[in-house]
């Protein structure tokens, strides 16, 4: 387990694998970069553009492809190494595809040419604001885990069931509340203007709580591993996301187009990681004075 740690070989997961200074260095200009461009938007975020009719639906099933293949190589991952914090990604990401497949459904003009296939008025906020939620949660346990019992192993014997079942009640939980039960939700969305979710404090809890896990994975060795590393830039994408999309305090204003860009960064940080493993995997090894250049 020790020496798993030392080097950037290609049989260890990320999650075990240092990150090298050149990873860290690309993060950090990702970081920096969101951060600018969120700054420089922010000025202009209420101002309202034009509709593109196949931009949202095209956007959302690219966000919803990216989870799912994140939680399903996460789910790989967590068979290989049997790391119990494994299970905490992969059903954060699988929920977050379930709950980004109700709000394409439920998204006006998406499917019918009048009104929206699933749901009510405030469908949409809603599952925004629970999708948003779920990777935090998600990073947040994994974080938790680690550091409560690191590199702690779930046997042989067990498998995802228990977490997986609790992902699958909170998903059939929330499905129902804001579809089913829509009429009994908080008013959040008049006619596309979803500003009362900040002045609420929801959106501003929700940001809280996307700080709480990027805290919570920096205090994971300072971001040592090179999962944390892509960790930390979804969680940043994602406060950019949220940051800029309140601004914009409007469906079609630039803050909401901008806001999903962020969140397409930050859904495809994790699952081009681990491609990058089934790539590396046919690569032949780094020898040792490549990878200590790379630190």
């Amino acid at each position: 387990m020790t020496t798993s740690l030392q080097f950037n070989t290609h049989d260890t997961p990320p999650v075990l694998r240092h990150s090298t200074a050149a990873q860290r260095r690309c993060a950090y200009l990702l970081m920096a970069g969101s951060v600018l461009l969120t700054l420089v938007l922010a000025p202009f975020a209420d101002l309202k553009l034009p509709g593109f009719k196949a931009f949202f639906p095209s956007y959302q099933t690219s966000v919803i492809l990216s989870y799912m293949v994140g939680g399903y190589l996460l789910g790989g991952q967590f068979k290989s190494t049997r790391l119990r914090s494994l299970s905490y990604l992969s059903a954060a990401a699988y929920f977050t595809a379930g709950t980004l497949i109700l709000q394409l459904l439920a998204y006006p003009g998406a499917f019918l040419e009048q009104g929206q296939l699933l749901g009510g008025p405030q469908t949409l906020t809603w599952l925004w604001f629970f999708w948003h939620g779920a990777p935090a949660v998600g990073i947040l346990f994994y974080a938790m885990s680690e550091r409560s019992q690191p590199g702690a192993r779930i046997p042989a014997g067990q498998s995802l069931h228990n977490t997986a079942a609790m992902a699958c009640a909170v998903f059939v939980a929330v499905a129902l509340w804001v579809t089913v039960f829509e009429s009994s939700l908080p008013v959040m969305d008049l006619g596309g203007d979803y500003s009362r979710i900040t002045r609420s404090g929801l959106a501003p809890a929700l940001q809280l709580l996307l700080l709480l896990a990027l805290v919570q994975v920096w205090r994971l060795k300072g971001l040592g591993a090179q999962l944390h590393v892509w960790l930390a830039l979804a969680l940043v994408a994602l406060l950019c996301d949220n940051a800029i999309t309140m601004l914009g305090g409007s469906r079609l204003s630039l803050g909401w187009y901008a806001g999903r860009m962020g969140a397409l960064l930050s859904s495809f940080v994790v699952p081009l990681v681990y491609l990058q493993e089934v790539r590396l995997a046919h690569d032949p090894a780094p020898t040792q004075e490549t990878a200590l250049a790379d630190r």
